[in-house]
């Protein structure tokens, strides 16, 4: 039977259509496989003892979230320590994970707004701990223990400025360390100019949960094509966005060291082990491998 013109159109044009579909896939896919090459080695001492985010803290307790006295509490118990960077209006690093220090102070206003004076004057969520310098915390923790170096930057900030500023400071730092961020262009600057510092991705699911984020950017960061920018060397995923399809692929594409954030109890730990992660970032509890 002979095929009309009409149906044979419509197959050549169904035949196109998938065509097109597997070139876009195979498209997509390519970023995803552009991370940069495997640390495994220079990460293996994050892998061997739990990281303490922003250090081994409790916000009730004189030992406060990003303070001198959690980064000590940290090395006290043998945590490896996260932590976050960003600048002051006066070009300090200092360290602090939010941009606005109404949570940590009760002050309203932004720390890239704040003068080196004026930061000196607020207290850590009621405690007697001051919001610390980089290098007041790279004095105390002095190599004692590895140091996961988040550098921090939102849209419109001048990422470069904090990422050569606090790679400046970490430059004369006689310790094991790695760098981190959300934000690919930090990750950008560190691949061009300290390709030797192991570089993170922190991603997740960030069309579930965007954070502001316009809808391509959400789309971009959860579908980990800042990859072609950042050219990451492991990847700190969120936990509970574990399973999400891209991540996936990014875990068959690639042999990446993946780290879990943030980890709330043994439990969570656990079950990240079980998934495959290799390093664990934990708040809360007395975490064990």
């Amino acid at each position: 039977m002979i095929m009309s013109k009409k149906r044979m159109s419509g197959g050549v044009k169904a035949i196109i259509v998938i065509c097109c579909i597997v070139v876009v896939l195979v498209g997509v896919s390519i970023p995803l496989k552009m991370p940069g090459a495997s640390a495994a080695d220079q990460l293996k001492p994050f892998m061997k003892q739990p990281i303490a985010h922003r250090g081994y803290f409790d916000n009730d307790s004189p030992a406060p979230e990003n303070s001198l006295a959690a980064f000590q509490r940290a090395i006290d118990h043998g945590y490896a320590i996260e932590l976050d960077t960003q600048l002051t209006a006066d070009g300090t690093v200092i360290v602090l994970h939010d941009k606005s220090l109404l949570r940590s102070s009760g002050v309203d206003r932004n720390v890239d707004d704040m003068t080196d004076a004026e930061l000196a004057e607020c207290r850590l969520f009621g405690s007697t701990e001051k919001v610390p310098t980089f290098k007041e915390a790279l004095d105390l923790i002095d190599g004692q223990v590895p140091l996961l170096v988040e550098i921090k930057g939102e849209a419109g900030d001048d990422v470069a400025a904090i990422s050569e500023a606090t790679a400046k400071l970490l430059d004369e730092y006689d310790g094991i360390y790695v760098v981190q961020s959300f934000n690919p262009f930090a990750l950008q600057w560190f691949m061009n100019n300290r390709p030797d510092i192991p570089r993170g991705l922190l991603a997740k699911d960030f069309i579930a949960d965007g954070e502001g984020q316009s809808f391509v950017n959400r789309i971009a960061l959860t579908g980990m094509f800042t990859n072609v920018v950042a050219r990451p060397n492991f990847i700190s995923y969120e936990l509970k966005s574990d399973g999400q399809p891209t991540f996936e692929a990014m875990q068959a594409f690639t042999d990446l060291p993946c780290f879990a954030w943030t980890l709330k109890s043994q439990e969570e730990l656990d079950q990240a082990k079980a998934a495959g992660f290799e390093g664990f970032i934990f708040d809360s509890f007395e975490a064990k491998l």
